[in-house]
């Protein structure tokens, strides 16, 4: 967390760093990730009474390798996801991602977004290469927008525009939780 507090002093922009603790019940049969400001402290006993569960505690390091595929210290909200699931996932991103090109090819757009497209990358769910192979060889007259935070350097070289946008005002500094459709 000491690394996290000084991201958060780096930053100095209201952002705020979440911890991710892994956790279960007393018979390890139940497992929570629970997303928590850095700066709040955690109580098991209300966390319990809210959920029904007699007693949480952190789960073991093996429980994280085998639900979350990752190790402590590692804890991310994409570990949620098991290797099945990650694979049907890509499966799914990279079929979708295809059809995108196909119709691109048959038919004159000016404009195409791929919001997220980033972090679908970043994930593993359509290849890099699938991506910049579709970029050097779209049409010359189609704009392409691709939204999503920490790009590839291969995707930073080939673009002619790369934007860091910062937040200055947002509902959830205000108290307005995230809407579906919106942010959600």
């Amino acid at each position: 967390m000491e690394e996290c507090e000084e991201v958060d002093k780096t930053l100095g922009d209201g952002t705020a760093i979440c911890k991710n603790l892994f956790l279960c019940n007393r018979q390890e049969t139940d497992f929570y990730l629970l997303l928590i400001p850095g700066d709040k402290n955690f109580k098991t006993k209300y966390l319990s009474s809210q959920i029904g569960s007699s007693r949480l505690s952190f789960a073991k390091a093996e429980y994280m390798e085998k639900y979350l595929d990752i190790t402590p210290g590692s804890v991310s909200i994409m570990g949620l996801m098991n290797d099945e699931e990650k694979k049907d996932a890509k499966k799914e991103h990279t079929s979708r991602f295809r059809e995108i090109v196909e119709i691109i090819k048959k038919n004159e757009y000016d404009l195409l977004i791929l919001d997220e497209i980033i972090a679908t990358i970043n994930n593993g769910f359509i290849e890099l290469e699938e991506v910049l192979n579709f970029l050097k060889n779209k049409p010359d007259t189609l704009e392409v927008v691709m939204t999503g935070r920490d790009p590839k350097e291969e995707l930073i070289e080939i673009a002619n525009y790369v934007t860091e946008m910062k937040c200055i005002k947002h509902p959830f500094r205000e108290g307005i939780p995230s809407r579906i459709g919106i942010e959600l």
